[in-house]
């Protein structure tokens, strides 16, 4: 089963989206469209995941 993280994406400006989660307390990204905010969110996670240096909640 793949871990879950809860990712909040919250409108900064017309052009402008920023990812942030609860659980990765670093995990801040932007982007231009929901889409590309929570791609790049998903890819910082992979990342992470995969290195083995996440803390992920239970």
């Amino acid at each position: 089963m793949k871990p879950r993280i809860n990712i909040k994406v919250q409108r900064i400006s017309d052009e402008c989206y920023r990812a942030v989660s609860d659980e990765l307390d670093d995990l801040i990204v932007e982007g231009s469209t929901v889409w590309e905010t929570l791609e790049a969110a998903r890819s910082v996670v992979r990342r992470r995941t995969e290195s083995g240096s996440a803390a992920m909640a239970g």
